[in-house]
């Protein structure tokens, strides 16, 4: 088993530093959760005017965090499966 030593001495396993998917999926819910009030703050009419252009920012960051945190689950499906052969 493989173990990391901090500085102060402590011991964790791999797996303690590994996010969970319990925690991946409540930013992933998160994200969308952002990205639904967002679209609420959006004047469609005009939408790169004032707090619209803000709402947009704030939805292209959700779909990113949502982007990268897919990420993190993919490449941890391939390193399980480096890691079985």
């Amino acid at each position: 088993m493989n173990f990391l030593i901090t500085k102060k001495g402590r011991i964790f396993t791999y797996n303690f530093l590994i996010m969970n998917k319990t925690l991946l999926v409540v930013l992933i819910v998160l994200a969308l959760a952002l990205i639904a009030y967002n679209v609420t703050l959006v004047n469609f009419s005009n939408p790169l005017e004032g707090n619209s252009i803000v709402a947009i920012i704030g939805i292209m960051a959700s779909l990113c965090a949502i982007v990268l945190l897919l990420l993190y689950v993919m490449s941890k499906k391939v390193q399980k499966e480096v890691d079985k052969d």
